[in-house]
Parts: structure tokens; C-alpha cells; sequence
């Protein structure tokens, strides 16, 4: 026999292992969101030719990956920039902090230099005094980084071909350099410039912009060291 009680019992039952059920998910987010930390660095010129700032970069780090986004002034526009990832996995091991190149070539720091993205960079809109535009470029990267394993064919400059460790998110000391290419001529490939550095025929890409990201092992993370 069809029993009203019954039923309103079984949905007040149903109702309360859903509840139980979206209690759970709402946890798991919680802590999902708690394992995930935001980090800030200015951008600065390292040419010495314009002015020290030059721009803003931030980090979202979990364990697992890496990602963000770069934003600069850079020294020309319509021309190609690439940005490199260069990541210490151990800077426990490095011999000054922040770390450098010069310990990119010790094991025991497990450093890698690889391509991250690229852009052909933009007008920035300046105006020099005599009214004819100043000549000045803006770029805009995003980017991520998983740990474990670069992809198959990306072009890595030197070290460690797993980039970013597995699991070391929140302990790699992360620097992000933007490069200059040389002007493309016309009818030639951009691939080059776009994916590579330091190829022959038009000259070697070169430093133009860097930013700086800490270790973040404890929340919340440190900020720009400049």
C-alpha cells in the first residue's frame, strides 16, 4: 500500500545524504582553494637603458603547476619577444639568493632554462615631444608550467629537461626573462623567433626584461625583492 509517512521519510533520507554529498564537495573546494597561493614581482629592465620598472608579473603556485601573466614595457614595437622560463628547482643549493646564472651549471640546484611563450609586441602609444610616436612596445604572456614533464619538442636552452620538479610548485624559485629578437625581414619565417633563441642570420636574442618570484613555502608568499 502506497504510504505518504514512507515516503516523506525516504525523501527527508535522500535529502540529507545530498546535503552530506554537497558538504563534502564544498570541503574538498575548500581545500583545493587553500592549496593554491598568488605571488606578485615588478618587472625591470636589465639593458640599463630605460628606466628600472618596466612592468608587473604574478604567479598563481599550487604543488602541481605554475601559471600567470607578464606584462611590460619592452624597447620596440612590432618585433618579436620571447619569454624563458628559468626554474631552481633547489635554490637551497644556490650560492646567493635570489639565484643566478652562474648557478644554473650545479646539479644540486636542478636549474632549467626553457621556452615558456612569445608575442610580437605592441605600440605602447608614447608620444615623443615632437608629436611622432616614441617608438616603444608593450607585451602581455601568459603562461603555465606543469611539473613532472616539459612537452615533447619545446625548445629547452639548458638543464633539466623536466622543468619544474613534480610537486615543487611552491618551492622552486621561478625568474622569467623576456628577450628581444632582431626584426624579422620581409618574406621570412618568424617561427625561429617566435620558438627558438640564438639563431644565425639575424643575430642572438637578448636580455631585455626579468622578473623575480621567491620561494613560496609558507603563505602568504614573499613579494618583489626589488
Amino acid at each position: 500500500m502506497f504510504s505518504v509517512k514512507g515516503t516523506i521519510m525516504k525523501r527527508i533520507k535522500i535529502g540529507r545524504v545530498f546535503c552530506a554529498l554537497l558538504a563534502g564537495l564544498c570541503i574538498a573546494g575548500g581545500a583545493n582553494a587553500q592549496d593554491q597561493r598568488f605571488q606578485t614581482s615588478d618587472v625591470i629592465d636589465v639593458t640599463g637603458v630605460d628606466s628600472f620598472y618596466q612592468g608587473a608579473a604574478w604567479l598563481i603556485r599550487s604543488e602541481e603547476e605554475i601559471e600567470g601573466r607578464i606584462m611590460a614595457k619592452v624597447s620596440t614595437a612590432g618585433d618579436a619577444y620571447t619569454l624563458w622560463g628559468v626554474v631552481f628547482n633547489n635554490p637551497g643549493a644556490c650560492a646567493s639568493t635570489p639565484c643566478s646564472a652562474n648557478d644554473i651549471p650545479n646539479g644540486n640546484v636542478g636549474a632549467s632554462v626553457f621556452y615558456t611563450s612569445s608575442t610580437i609586441s605592441a605600440a605602447d602609444g608614447g608620444l615623443k615631444e615632437n608629436g611622432k610616436p616614441a617608438g616603444g612596445g608593450v607585451i602581455n604572456f601568459d603562461f603555465e608550467i606543469e611539473g613532472g614533464s616539459l612537452p615533447d619538442g619545446l625548445f629547452l636552452l639548458v638543464g633539466d629537461p623536466d622543468g619544474l620538479a613534480e610537486d615543487n610548485g611552491f618551492g622552486a624559485e621561478i625568474h622569467f626573462v623576456v628577450d628581444k629578437h632582431p626584426p624579422v625581414p620581409d618574406g621570412m619565417s618568424w617561427i625561429s623567433d617566435l620558438t627558438t633563441t640564438n639563431f644565425p642570420d639575424m643575430g642572438p636574442a637578448t636580455n631585455e626584461r626579468v622578473a623575480i618570484f621567491l620561494p613560496c613555502t609558507n603563505a602568504p608568499c614573499p613579494g618583489s625583492i626589488f
